[in-house]
């Protein structure tokens, strides 16, 4: 690829990627796959991110560490402005996708660093099995509760009138 820009964004797709959305096998999506596909496969949309800017050189934005157990954002702004609407538009801003990196159960290790036990360098089938920890009643917008209301006041003083004249 001329001047080392990974796959999706210089607007093309991966050309050896042959899973699609419903296979949960943990390859690589391509671009078209990965805009059509539901927040269940975060990891491995992830994954293949990871992947893409490595293939790409662009290791200097987001990358693997060294052991291949946690990645790092070297780059937020750019990371925001480039790799995040091309691999995750439906989540717009950086914050919603450190949100989804909480949700998946990521641990933020060292400042930009994240870690997961099943989230490692050459081994997406392992994205398998991670879970969501959000739930749909979190997703849900909260209504305000009705008040509970206390035993209206004449009924108490009635029965207190009642102990103090005894």
């Amino acid at each position: 690829r001329a001047g080392g820009t990974p796959p999706g964004l210089d607007g093309s797709s991966r050309s050896n990627s042959s899973s699609t959305c419903s296979g949960g096998g943990g390859g690589t999506l391509n671009k078209t796959d990965r805009k059509n596909c539901p927040t269940q496969l975060f990891p491995y949309i992830l994954h293949g991110l990871l992947e893409d800017m490595e293939q790409g050189g662009q290791t200097g934005i987001i990358s693997w560490a060294r052991d291949g157990n946690s990645f790092c954002i070297h780059n937020p702004k750019v990371f925001a402005e480039t790799v995040l609407p091309t691999y995750f538009s439906s989540l717009g801003a950086f914050a919603k996708f450190r949100s989804q990196l909480d949700d998946w159960g990521f641990d933020n290790v060292d400042g930009g660093s994240f870690f997961h036990p099943c989230f490692q360098k050459g081994k997406p089938t392992m994205c398998r099995f991670m879970r969501c920890g959000r739930t749909e009643k979190e997703e849900e917008v909260q209504q305000p509760q009705k008040a509970v209301q206390a035993p209206s006041v004449p009924a108490q003083t009635a029965v207190t009138n009642q102990f103090q004249t005894q």
